[in-house]
């Protein structure tokens, strides 16, 4: 893989499905999504382009092995973390494969969250003096719901992500730039705590506020996400749309 280039790190193409998706993600394990998505950036864009559709096969048979997965293989070092946590990396990765995840998914019904086992079924690691990576299954059905664009996409900063610290900072982020393409949206408290995975935590909505959402807010790159609240909604708005505006709610 070649090194980003300076259109690269202003920003890649995301899924919508992947910033809407329920799941509680560690720090390391988003460096790891925006990672995957990185490889995954030719694939996105023929669909975005038409070189490939979900109704002639989204995945040539090619890249689909025996097990009907797709691998990835990248580096260690490409999700900026020092070679002496590579082992707690290691880790992180290898509990993505155990972490249910539930996706947003076109259906005939409209849009719905379909739950999957894991977003990734398998991990083997590269190790040597000269080469550490990480090689990384996706099944079928879980590569053709994140690259199908169905429910849209929108552009994210590596960078941003990577300067994250707060564990809910990427995602608050993710929701921003989602948030700046697609227009104002207000959450309902229950869908951000689904989010999340916070449907147990925090009960009073000023904590919630207090200890996740506004550490995360100061947290997000550049402050490119700001938080207004109701009493039953949440909307995250990118920097420009702060600038410009405020959110009506509706409650």
């Amino acid at each position: 893989m070649n090194e980003l280039t300076p259109k690269q790190l202003q920003g890649i193409l995301f899924p919508t499905a992947l910033t809407m998706m329920h799941h509680c993600y560690l720090l390391m394990q988003m460096r790891v999504l925006v990672v995957i998505v990185r490889h995954l950036q030719p694939v996105l864009y023929d669909v975005l382009n038409g070189r490939r559709s979900l109704k002639h096969g989204l995945f040539r048979l090619s890249e689909v092995n025996e097990n009907g997965c797709i691998l990835i293989r990248f580096r260690l070092s490409e999700t900026g973390i020092a070679p002496n946590h590579y082992a707690e990396l290691q880790q992180a990765i290898v509990e993505m494969t155990q972490l249910p995840v539930d996706l947003p998914v076109m259906t005939n019904e409209g849009k719905q969250l379909c739950r999957y086992k894991s977003l990734l079924t398998a991990v083997r690691f590269e190790d040597n003096l000269y080469n550490n990576a990480a090689l990384v299954a996706l099944h079928e059905a879980v590569a053709v719901a994140v690259c199908g664009l169905e429910t849209g996409y929108h552009h994210l900063r590596i960078d941003a992500v990577f300067g994250c610290r707060v564990r809910y900072a990427p995602h608050l982020y993710m929701l921003a730039a989602h948030s700046a393409r697609q227009g104002f949206r207000a959450l309902p408290v229950a869908e951000l705590r689904s989010l999340l995975r916070l449907d147990h935590s925090y009960s009073r909505f000023s904590d919630l506020l207090r200890r996740v959402l506004r550490p995360a807010e100061a947290d997000s790159p550049r402050r490119a996400a700001a938080i207004c609240t109701s009493a039953s909604s949440v909307c995250v708005l990118g920097k420009r749309q702060t600038a410009n505006r405020r959110p009506c709610f509706c409650t």
